[in-house]
């Protein structure tokens, strides 16, 4: 097996969209953490590892892009058969391409793109000091032309939040904060991007969620209000009447009380 890394260097310099290296790797001359100076895409061309980034650890196999920012602290740990590729980019246009993609802390890793590692592979083959600026910076924009735009990515996210929200929204715990978290998002940006994609703020989501349990729970015969907070979410029984007089425009105990009127009157 060739264990000889390539490395290809631009020597030519813009303003405007500059892919400074194209190197492809068959060593670990990345297990001990760096600062990257430049944006840089990888792409996993055989075996497994593990890239942290910024504190953050994800598993790359063959076919995966990964994406590090200018700036960025990490490290990839590969098995004996990882081997990748990758290309620097920098210039104006740079953070401009990594946003339109929506590339930020928990989306960062992109998998399913193994039919580009021979198109890589070929064009770092042909690329000499004539031709790198333009061959790295086609495989680069075409390979970026694959991915989702970030209005897609938006609304894999506000799937990944409702789908973690619906699952898990009777947990007292749960909150924008903690499913920010849990999803490696920021809560502000993860809050702007709910409200966006469905038109209520993720609070109110979640506060439905539960009074629609609460619901549920009295209509199935538990009439204790302490219980029925509980077991829908809310930590504070007098904070879950003042949510359920707000959203049904009667207190719990009403609700009660109207549910056993409903039923002497069959």
């Amino acid at each position: 097996m060739n264990t000889e890394n390539i490395c290809k260097f631009n020597p030519n310099r813009s303003s405007d969209l500059v892919c400074a290296d194209f190197v492809l790797e068959r060593s670990d001359c990345a297990a001990k953490p760096k600062r990257a100076t430049k944006f840089i895409l990888h792409l996993a061309a055989g075996g497994e590892a593990e890239c942290f980034c910024e504190g953050e650890r994800a598993r790359v196999a063959e076919g995966s892009l990964f994406f590090v920012g200018c700036g960025e602290t990490y490290s990839i740990a590969g098995n004996a058969d990882f081997e990748y590729l990758y290309i620097t980019f920098e210039g104006r246009r740079a953070k401009e391409v990594a946003e339109r993609i929506g590339v930020r802390r928990g989306n960062r890793v992109f998998d399913g793109f193994g039919e580009l590692i021979p198109f890589w592979q070929d064009s770092l083959a042909r690329t000499d000091s004539r031709n790198i600026d333009l061959m790295s910076e086609a495989v680069l924009l075409y390979t970026l032309a694959r991915l989702e735009p970030l209005e897609h990515t938006d609304h894999r996210l506000t799937a990944a939040v409702t789908r973690l929200t619906d699952d898990c929204f009777t947990d007292p715990d749960l909150t924008l904060a903690a499913a920010a978290a849990q999803l490696g998002y920021d809560a502000k940006y993860l809050s702007f991007v709910f409200r966006r994609e469905t038109g209520v703020t993720y609070t109110q989501y979640l506060r439905d969620l539960r009074v629609k349990r609460a619901e549920f729970l009295m209509e199935q015969g538990v009439t204790s209000i302490q219980n029925v907070a509980r077991l829908s979410g809310f930590r504070d029984p007098l904070y879950f009447s003042k949510v359920f007089a707000k959203a049904e425009g009667m207190s719990p105990r009403a609700y009660l009380s109207a549910l056993e009127a409903q039923k002497g009157s069959v």
